[in-house]
Formats: C-alpha cells, structure tokens, sequence
C-alpha cells in the first residue's frame, strides 16, 4: 500500500539531493526556522472508489516551499527564489516520482511565489487494488478453538 508520507518521505530525499545541508521540515514549520531551508506538507488528500471496478484513485496534494536566505535588510533575492523554485519543479518534471516500487503520477503542477519564498504544489494520482484493502478479511479465519484444560487439584 502506497501512503500520502511515502510519497513525501522520497520527496524529502529528492529536495536534499537538489539542496544538500540545507534543513527540510515536513508537515509543520516551526518559529524561527533556518534560511536557505525547504518545507513538504501535504496539502489535501481524496480519492475516488468509482474510478475502477477493482481499483480506488487517490490524490494527494503536496506542497513543496523553498526558502532562500536573507540580506542583511531582511530581503531575498528574487533570482534565488525563482532558482530554488525551478530546482524544486525540476524533481517533478519527469511527470513521476518513483516511490519504491509504484511510481504516482504527477497530475498537475501548480508554481507560486513571493519575494520571500516559492512553492511547487503538485497533485498526485495513483490507483491502488481494493485487495490490499481486504488483507484482513481475506486472512484464514480461525474456525475451531481447541482448549486444553487441566483442572487445578489441591
């Protein structure tokens, strides 16, 4: 089964290749956070159960944001951030990342960004079998109990 936290735990490897040393926070951005850093949070997450007889859609929406460092005026420059932002569009431009052995299909891309920071938000689609969401119905049911008591004599 193919979780939402794999997908960002390979992006999380994918933005340290891109920016090596540089901290990579995941789902929250804590106060006072280092510069140059990235941030990965999941944005949304929906599937469909209708789009195959045996299969169930998924879409999660992952946010990458990227943020250069401050002059001494507190200011960024704005080559940075468009340079950091295109390093990150540049992990998801193959239209895949490859998660272990699935590889979820980016299914869209969309850019933003200030003076201050950028963000990549791509939406994911992949399908999963509705079998591997049945492992545990489909588990050997224990039919007979066999007890072996003793009876405590004193």
């Amino acid at each position: 089964m193919l979780y939402p936290q794999d997908i960002i735990d390979r992006l999380k490897e994918l933005v340290e290749e891109k920016f090596p040393g540089e901290p990579v926070y995941l789902d929250t951005l804590p106060n006072g956070f280092a510069r140059p850093s990235n941030y990965i949070t999941l944005g949304k997450f929906t599937g469909d159960a209708g789009f195959a007889p045996r299969l169930v859609e998924f879409s999660p929406v992952i946010e990458l944001v990227t943020f250069p460092e401050r002059d001494a005026h507190a200011l960024s420059s704005q080559r940075e951030v468009n340079r950091r932002q295109m390093l990150l569009t540049a992990i998801l431009m193959p239209g895949f990342v490859k998660v272990g052995d699935r590889a979820p299909k980016v299914a869209n891309l969309a850019l933003e960004g200030g003076t201050d920071f950028a963000s990549v938000t791509a939406t994911f689609s992949y399908a999963v079998s509705r079998e591997e969401f049945l492992e545990l119905e489909n588990a050997p049911v224990m039919e007979e109990f066999a007890l072996n008591v003793r009876e405590r004599k004193e």
